[in-house]
């Protein structure tokens, strides 16, 4: 990708950078239901950071123990200055900006670049896509997190590269601390880039395996490993008993599976 070619996504993320900040300056309505959740959280963490920093790191461990800590943990530092609601929400233009150059440079790398700019245009076009940058909420993030890891799995080198790998690890560690359901969008992607790379005649080495594997499991190991019977036992609650008492249907019916396409 030629770096004048860059300019593009600069000028598009620029102007998501000025529309999201306008917007949240006008829109005075608070957040509710999970965004308030999570406003609660980082409002914690920044407390924390303010008065207690000796703390963050165990209670980047320790304080949730449903949703996965990153997100509010990131915009806590938007809120150190001015602890106002809205300020926490500033920190979703990063994921914003993360989602356009992603789809840009995975775009580009496949084809050309007038492509690359549509697929960018055309992503952030989208009204949840781009509404999601006014509420702090994890779907983002998710989004963001995900569109870069298929980025990398689109470099042909992602497996002979010590420092490629490591880059993929710390992605993953990082979306895996942004929400549990990363795994089942990129577990198919990578799976098949892997099969497509052990076809070819120079063998992948395991030390470079190891690395990814150890990078995710220092990075989002601990938080999990403290949670994991809090979260299995949310998850089945709010999957099946409190969807059932609110009127969803069942997870595993056909109802289920089209729900969101019947909205």
């Amino acid at each position: 990708m030629n770096k004048k070619e860059m300019f593009f996504p600069v000028l598009l993320a620029l102007f998501c950078v000025i529309s999201n900040i306008i917007w949240l300056r006008i829109d005075t309505i608070p957040q509710a239901g999970d965004e308030s959740l999570h406003l609660q959280a980082a409002s914690v963490f920044a407390d924390t950071i303010r008065h207690n920093p000796a703390k963050v790191i165990s209670d980047f461990v320790t304080q949730e123990n449903y949703y996965p800590p990153l997100v509010p943990f990131i915009a806590s530092f938007f809120g150190l200055q001015n602890p106002e609601m809205d300020s926490f929400t500033y920190s979703m233009i990063l994921f914003h900006i993360l989602l356009i150059f992603s789809v840009f440079a995975y775009t580009r790398r496949r084809f050309d670049f007038l492509s690359a700019c549509a697929a960018s245009v055309l992503t952030m076009s989208f009204p949840l896509i781009f509404a999601q940058g006014h509420l702090l909420m994890l779907d983002l993030p998710l989004t963001a997190l995900v569109m870069f890891t298929v980025y990398l799995l689109s470099d042909p080198d992602i497996f002979k590269s010590r420092k490629m790998l490591a880059l993929l690890g710390l992605t993953i560690g990082a979306a895996m601390l942004v929400k549990w359901t990363y795994w089942i969008y990129t577990a198919v992607p990578f799976i098949l880039r892997y099969i497509e790379e052990i076809k070819k005649p120079e063998k992948i080495k395991k030390q470079g395996l190891f690395l990814l594997a150890g990078i995710v499991l220092l990075t989002a190991g601990p938080w999990y490993l403290w949670h994991c019977v809090s979260i299995v036992s949310k998850l089945l609650m709010y999957s099946f008993d409190k969807g059932k008492s609110e009127g969803f249907p069942s997870v595993f019916s056909v109802e289920s599976l089209i729900f969101y396409f019947k909205m």
